[in-house]
C-alpha cells in the first residue's frame, strides 16, 4: 500500500469536513464557511467560534486601518487640516452607517458594493466587487432585520400608494 503523505491527508480531512457541513447544515452553510475561511485565510482546524471572533476582529482592524490610512493620505497629499479631516471622518461614519440602514422591506438603501461600483465606474478604481459583496453577505446573515419587512410601514406605504384593499387585508392578517 502506498505511503500517505501529509498533503493527501489534509485534502482528505478537508473533504470530510466539507461533507460534514454540507450534510448537517446544507450547501449554503458550506458556501458561507468557504467564503469566510477564504477571507480570513483559515484552515480547517480553526473552529466556528474562533472563526467568528477572528472575523469580527478582522472587520474592526480593517475598518480602522482603512480610515486612518485614508485620512493620512488626505493630510499628506491634499494638506487637509484638523477641521477638514474631521469633516471627512464624519462623512465616512455617515456613509458607513447608511449601509446598515434598511428600508421597510428589510433591504439596504445602499451597500458598500454600491459605493465601490460608483467609484469603479466614475473614477476608474478597481475595487473587488465580488469580495465586497461576499463580505456584505456574511454580515447580512448575522442581521435578523435583513429581509424582514416592517409591516406597519408597509401598510402605510400601501395606503399612501392607493392600495387600501391590500393594506386592509394585510392589517387583518397580521393583527
Amino acid at each position: 500500500m502506498a505511503k500517505v503523505n501529509k498533503e493527501y491527508q489534509w485534502r482528505q480531512e478537508g473533504m470530510i469536513y466539507a461533507y460534514k457541513i454540507a450534510s448537517e447544515e446544507g450547501i449554503e452553510a458550506l458556501e458561507k464557511e468557504i467564503k469566510m475561511r477564504g477571507i480570513l485565510k483559515l484552515d480547517i482546524w480553526a473552529d466556528k467560534e474562533d472563526m467568528e471572533k477572528m472575523y469580527r476582529t478582522f472587520n474592526v482592524l480593517q475598518n480602522n486601518m482603512t480610515v486612518s490610512a485614508s485620512l493620512m493620505a488626505l493630510k499628506r497629499t491634499e494638506g487637509f487640516g484638523t477641521q477638514r479631516l474631521h469633516r471627512v471622518h464624519d462623512e465616512y461614519l455617515r456613509n458607513a452607517k447608511d449601509t446598515g440602514d434598511l428600508n421597510y422591506l428589510g433591504q439596504h438603501y445602499v451597500t458598500f458594493s454600491d459605493y465601490a461600483k460608483v467609484l469603479n465606474e466614475e473614477h476608474g478604481f478597481d475595487f473587488d466587487i465580488t469580495l465586497i459583496e461576499a463580505l456584505q453577505d456574511i454580515e447580512d446573515e448575522k442581521d435578523p432585520r435583513i429581509g424582514k419587512p416592517d409591516i406597519k410601514v408597509l401598510i402605510s406605504e400601501l395606503r399612501y400608494n392607493g392600495f387600501d384593499d391590500a393594506a386592509d387585508w394585510l392589517e387583518e392578517k397580521v393583527g
